[in-house]
């Protein structure tokens, strides 16, 4: 059960990751590389925890179908993005950067950082946090 959750929770995040993408792409080619880079890094993760219960509960095949749902969410977000800026004359591109951006921080704010608190793993919630902000500053200097 908690696995279905899961992956269904990834499928609706990797919408607007695709947006993200293309959206801000379409504003700054470098910075739609960044995006897409760090986006790509953070899916690593992602998938691992799908697969965990999955693998635990022996379920491999409902595995397969749904990670291939979760990889395919984000590029039909970019697809979809990719459209609607074509359609727009990429006067939309702030607007779904914002959408795309404020879904992120929300599920962030909202559902990660109380879930890190709860932990008992105090010290590599923090951890995490900071490692992550470098490696973003670390590529955005390099990028």
């Amino acid at each position: 059960k908690i696995g279905y959750l899961i992956a269904f929770g990834l499928i609706i995040h990797d919408l607007p990751e695709g947006f993200s993408i293309a959206s801000t792409y379409g504003i700054d080619k470098n910075w739609g590389l960044l995006v897409g880079l760090l986006i790509a890094l953070h899916n690593i993760p992602e998938e691992f925890i799908l697969a965990f219960p999955f693998i635990i509960s022996q379920k491999t095949s409902q595995l397969i179908v749904l990670a291939i749902l979760s990889a395919l969410a984000e590029p039909a977000g970019a697809i979809l993005g990719i459209f609607t800026l074509t359609l727009t004359k990429n006067n939309l591109a702030p607007l779904l950067t914002a959408f795309a951006g404020g879904a992120m921080a929300l599920i962030a704010v909202k559902e990660l950082f109380p879930l890190g608190l709860k932990s008992k793993l105090h010290t590599e919630f923090y951890f995490g946090l900071i490692i992550g902000t470098l490696f973003y500053f670390l590529l955005k200097f390099l990028i």
